[in-house]
């Protein structure tokens, strides 16, 4: 009869048993329990065998030690004795399975006395005869204590990786060491769109990727193989088709041998920096499409110096390719190689902009024909936060049609001054030309008249002088405008009885007004000012003109001058209004109404004359004297102009009330003076001259009648023909008492003028004195005449008396009235 025994065999010494089942004979079983004790003492583990009463029937020294006996000692004892009751009722359920027939294992942990826990794994096996009768139990406990703590912390580290991995934003995946998918965390399985990993795994990792980026995915691998990482950037769509970039770090995990057990694949989803970087970039490329678009130039500078980048529209106007520019120092790129000054020019500007400063300029620069173009160019630092320069941004545009255009400006500016010098010589010219022979013809007739002549030819004499006061007006009229053209007129303030302005054009006016049965009158509007400051000369022109217009344009019914003010912070603002009842102005003549030469119908000027330059060079003097002039009219009904000026800071009465008698009442004082002066005039002795007087003038006729007046006056009178003459004349007689105490000059002479003359007579010691005539008539000649030497001045027609006493008061002693 043969028993089966399971004896502990150990396929690692001291770590683990398995069970071996084998038949022994019944008669050596004694034998066999000997043998299998000694070789379980031999694996250091605890054995005993129990027969079917718990009682020990064999155990080893390393069992019996747990009991502090000897293996001896324990033989006869029970279970329940030696483990006592807690122990035992824990092993009870496990022998009584093995005395079944059945395995059962149990893992017990006890506490040690240094606070440590030691674990056992206790199997239970049953004895068996030979005829398979179960005869005891065999107990094979093993100490697994490293085996345990090996685990626990096998399990810790495999727990803290797996935390990692889980915790990381990144998709980490682990590979095999051919590159086949084995793991994936859970943020990875997120954002591949991953709900099951097992259909992916054990695939190759690049067949997950797009064919055109499997080389570079198989090349990672590669170069994590033999460089210890391998790294790419590519797009993959998620297993739910997202397009997604992805940033990829292989790394591999090596056995000791250092050979490839592994590898490890970090990749982190860029798809947010990726599309912000091709936003970027497409912004980059339309910003460079605008810049390389505009007229301008533009262009960057590093601190160095150096151009870093620069747009198409400098690249073309050069005709240079953008390599031969950029990385070169800026002064040295071809715009500005033509000319050293430039070079050094834009050379310290840039290295200004640098420093923090900005600057701007006009400056030449070269074209591909190598012409020169001009260029507004502007350097302006860029800084950072904190204000230090980063770099240097050079801008410019082409401003070469501007400069082209100033410049014909300018040509056409100096064309336009030349042509309005040349007009002026033609004035002055003309002047000098009409006023001389109207010198003449007045002159003459004035020396008709102071014979005994009849009535008749007194009054061809009349009409004579009449007719050519007129052409002097209108003379006086184009040099007037001429003037205000060449803004040659000047006005003066000074203070000016307003009434006292307003009568004196009044009483010229009404000797006019009474031939044609008009009435004429004026009101003041409440306060007005006594004095004003205003030119007198130029507000009393501009009266003259309208309400001159005004009667001469009404036939029948009244002329009406109304006057206010108004207060304007401190400053006096005086209205004036001249109103009549005459023919009016139509509409289409109402838009020519402030040309100069124009009175609109023809017939107008057939029927009334004159030049039309009245209203225009009254437009002007208004606006000199700080106002504007407006009319209004209705054609047969009449016409009203109102203008306005400046008076300055001045107070306002009440003023008089003048009445259609107090006008003939100013009038007839007016008149009175008139005649009176008149009379004085015909009846006043002139003063006696007793000097010697030169007369210079090409004209002869001018000579004589100088000579005829001076005589007349009692003077010596010597006459040359030019200034040369003159010159000649003072410089043989300036030591013998014939030199001329007086010299009448003609400043328009050949040969040499008469400011030449007067300046060479200085130059020569000459100290009498030289009266300057002139025809031209034209603001700033008196002053230019005394500027040169002169003591006094006289325009043409010649007036005798005055001349007589200007001579007469220069010759008088200082000091003697």
């Amino acid at each position: 009869m043969q028993s089966r025994a399971f004896l502990p065999v150990s396929r690692e010494p001291f770590k683990t048993l398995a069970l071996i089942s084998v038949n022994i004979p019944v008669s050596t079983i004694s034998e066999l329990h000997s043998n299998s004790l000694g070789m379980a003492h031999s694996f250091n583990p605890s054995i005993a065998i129990v027969d079917t009463n718990e009682r020990y029937v064999s155990v080893n020294a390393v069992y019996a030690e747990q009991f502090h006996r000897s293996p001896a000692e324990m033989h006869g004892s029970t279970i329940r004795e030696m483990v006592g009751e807690d122990s035992y009722h824990l092993m009870k359920p496990h022998l009584d399975r093995a005395v079944s027939s059945e395995q059962s294992t149990q893992s017990v942990s006890e506490p040690m006395a240094d606070g440590a826990t030691t674990y056992r794994q206790v199997s239970y096996d049953p004895q068996l005869s030979a005829d398979g009768q179960v005869t005891g139990v065999m107990i094979v406990a093993v100490d697994i204590t490293d085996s345990k703590r090996r685990e626990s912390d096998l399990r810790e580290s495999n727990e803290f990786t797996r935390a990692i991995l889980e915790s990381s934003p990144d998709c980490v995946k682990v590979l095999s060491e051919a590159g086949d998918l084995m793991s994936m965390n859970g943020k990875g399985m997120c954002l591949m769109e991953i709900d099951d990993l097992e259909p992916f795994r054990n695939q190759a990792w690049w067949s997950y990727w797009p064919e055109q980026v499997q080389s570079t995915v198989r090349n990672s691998l590669e170069e994590a193989r033999e460089k210890g990482e391998g790294r790419f950037e590519a797009e993959c769509p998620t297993a739910k088709g997202t397009p997604k970039w992805w940033d990829v770090i292989v790394t591999p995990i090596r056995h000791k041998s250092g050979e490839v057990k592994q590898f490890v694949a970090v990749s982190r989803d860029v798809t947010a920096r990726r599309l912000h970087k091709r936003e970027l970039e497409e912004r980059e490329k339309r910003l460079h499409r605008v810049i390389d678009n505009m007229n301008s130039f533009v262009g960057i500078v590093d601190l160095d110096g150096t151009l870093q980048e620069v747009n198409q529209t400098a690249i073309d106007a050069a005709s240079v390719a953008r390599e031969d520019v950029i990385g070169r120092l800026f002064w040295e790129a071809y715009w500005w190689s033509h000319d050293d000054q430039v070079v050094e020019q834009v050379k310290l500007s840039v290295r200004a902009a640098i420093r923090g400063e900005t600057s701007r300029f006009d400056i030449a620069y070269r074209t591909a024909d190598d012409s020169s173009r001009m260029v507004d160019v502007s350097f302006v630092p860029v800084r950072d936060e904190s204000g230090e320069t980063l770099y240097v941004v050079a801008s410019g545009f082409d401003v070469t049609d501007r400069y082209e255009f100033e410049r014909s400006l300018k040509e056409a500016t100096d064309a336009a001054e030349q042509a309005n010098r040349a007009k002026s010589q033609f004035l002055a010219n003309m002047s000098h030309e009409i006023r001389t022979p109207m010198t003449s013809i007045l002159g003459y007739a004035d020396l008709i008249s102071q014979k005994q002549i009849d009535d008749d030819t007194r009054s061809h004499v009349a009409t004579i002088r009449r007719n050519g006061a007129f052409l002097l007006g209108l003379i006086n009229d184009i040099l007037d405008l001429s003037k205000i053209e060449a803004d040659r007129m000047e006005v003066f303030d000074e203070s000016v009885n307003l009434i006292q302005l307003i009568e004196d054009v009044l009483s010229i006016m009404q000797v006019r007004a009474e031939e044609k049965n008009l009435e004429i009158r004026v009101d003041y509007c409440g306060e007005i000012p006594s004095e004003i400051q205003a030119d007198s000369k130029r507000l009393r022109q501009i009266l003259v003109n309208l309400v001159g217009n005004a009667v001469k344009f009404t036939e029948a019914g009244h002329v009406r001058v109304t006057v206010r003010s108004e207060q304007i912070d401190s400053r006096t603002r005086v209205h004036f209004d001249v109103a009549d009842t005459g023919i009016g102005i139509s509409d289409e003549r109402m838009k020519k109404l402030f040309q100069p030469f124009s009175q609109g119908d023809p017939s107008i000027m057939r029927t009334y004359g004159g030049t039309g330059l009245g209203l225009v060079i009254s437009q002007r003097l208004v606006a000199m004297l700080g106002g504007e002039i407006t009319a209004r009219s209705r054609v047969n009904e009449g016409s009203c102009f109102s203008f306005c000026i400046n008076a300055g800071s001045v107070e306002c009465t009440s003023p008089p009330t003048l009445d259609k008698e107090s006008i003939r009442s100013v009038v007839s004082k007016a008149s009175r003076s008139e005649s009176s002066s008149s009379d004085s005039d015909e009846c006043q002795v002139p003063p006696s001259l007793d000097c010697q007087v030169l007369v210079a003038d090409d004209r002869r006729d001018i000579r004589y009648l100088l000579k005829r007046i001076l005589t007349g006056a009692g003077a010596a009178v010597h006459e040359v023909e030019d200034g040369q003459q003159a010159v000649d004349h003072i410089s043989k007689t300036l030591s013998s008492d014939s030199c001329p105490q007086v010299v009448v000059l003609d400043m328009q002479m050949p040969n040499l003028d008469g400011f030449e003359a007067t300046q060479e007579l200085r130059a020569l010691g000459f100290t009498g004195s030289i009266i300057a005539l002139t025809a031209d008539a034209m603001d700033g000649d008196r002053q230019r005449c005394l500027d040169c030497g002169c003591d006094d001045y006289m325009s043409k027609p010649i007036d005798s008396a005055k001349l007589i006493g200007k001579i007469a008061g220069l010759l008088k002693p200082t000091g003697v009235e």
